[in-house]
This record gives C-alpha cells, sequence and structure tokens, in this order.
C-alpha cells in the first residue's frame, strides 16, 4: 500500500509538470514576416517627410511612428514568449533563416531612414518620444533574437550575427537621436544646431 501511493504521487507530479508548447516552422516564419511588414509600413509612413513639411504633418508622422514602434516591440515581445515556451526545432531551418535576414534587412533600413529623418523631427520637438521607442526597442530587437536562437539552434549564429547588425544601427541612431538640438528659426535654410551629450 506504501508503496502504491508512492507510485500514484510521482503519477500525478509527472501530470501536473507544465508542457512546453511546440511553435511549428512555418508559425515562425509567419510571425518574422509580421514583423518584416511592420517595418515596411513605418518606411512608408516615413518616407514623404521632408524638409518642407509642415510642423503638423511631422507631428503627426512622429506620432505614427512611435505608436508602431510600441506596437512592434509588443509583437515580437509576444514572439520571443511563444519562442521561449516551445520545445527547439530540429533541423537546419534554412526558411527560418532567410525570414530572419529579411526582417534584419528591413528592420535596419527602417531606422537608417529614424536617423534620415532626425533634423526634421528635432526642428519640431519630436525628437525625445522617438528616442524612447529607439530604447525600447533595441531591448526587444536583443531578447527576440536571442529567444529565436534559442528556437532555431541550428540557425543560432547567423541569428545572433543578424540581431547584433541591427543592435549596432540602432546604437547609431539613438547616439543620434540623443543629441542636444536647438531649432533654427531659419529652417529649413539653416538646420539645427545639435550638439552630443
Amino acid at each position: 500500500m506504501h508503496g502504491l501511493k508512492i507510485t500514484l504521487t510521482a503519477a500525478l507530479a509527472v501530470f501536473s509538470m507544465p508542457s512546453l508548447a511546440q511553435v511549428s516552422a512555418p508559425k515562425v516564419i509567419e510571425d518574422i514576416t509580421a514583423l518584416t511588414t511592420m517595418n515596411t509600413n513605418i518606411i512608408n509612413i516615413l518616407s514623404p517627410l521632408g524638409p518642407s513639411s509642415s510642423p503638423n504633418s511631422v507631428t503627426s508622422v512622429g506620432a505614427s511612428v512611435v505608436d508602431r514602434i510600441g506596437t512592434l516591440v509588443k509583437t515580437m515581445a509576444d514572439d520571443t514568449n511563444a519562442f521561449l515556451s516551445s520545445t527547439p526545432l530540429g533541423g537546419t531551418r534554412p526558411n527560418i533563416l532567410k525570414a530572419f535576414e529579411d526582417f534584419a534587412s528591413v528592420q535596419k533600413d527602417m531606422v537608417s531612414s529614424l536617423i534620415s529623418k532626425h533634423m526634421i523631427f528635432v526642428q519640431f520637438g519630436v525628437g525625445r518620444p522617438i528616442l524612447g521607442a529607439l530604447l525600447r526597442l533595441k531591448e526587444s530587437v536583443d531578447t527576440f533574437a536571442k529567444s529565436l536562437a534559442v528556437l532555431a539552434p541550428a540557425i543560432q549564429d547567423d541569428v545572433h550575427a543578424g540581431g547584433e547588425s541591427i543592435i549596432t544601427i540602432i546604437d547609431s541612431a539613438i547616439t543620434t537621436y540623443e543629441q542636444l538640438c536647438i531649432p533654427s528659426p531659419l529652417y529649413p535654410t539653416i538646420q539645427p544646431v545639435c550638439v552630443s551629450v
């Protein structure tokens, strides 16, 4: 009877253990592709912005970009949690790597676009919110890439390298937006004056 009690206790312990959900490779590719699309949409919003854009347009675009980066960060956090809650995927997973490489390329293009619009945004007081969004984006990209590397260990070196390349350009953007800038009364003929702090 005592032995039966131990056996039942052990069985209950096994069945009460949390099980890891399995994220399929197609779902991973779908999730990464969605992130790529989000970045493309931000690029499209930024693209028309130029020195002749009205203050209202710049403010509106800036607010939209900050909001969309927030959505991007949240989506990456959800993906990160799903990846870390899954059992690792076996195999070489070239399709997942291709999706990640596409994401990394477009993510860097989006951040580069933000860098190119820096003077426009700081002229109209939108620089600080974008800086905050970039800081959150950096942390999110870092954890996302690490979680994907854990999920697909066969491509972890390439994923780590891709993640680091994104972080490098985000760091450049952060450095740019951390500058102290004084709007120019003669803008756009004369650009804002910016100094590193």
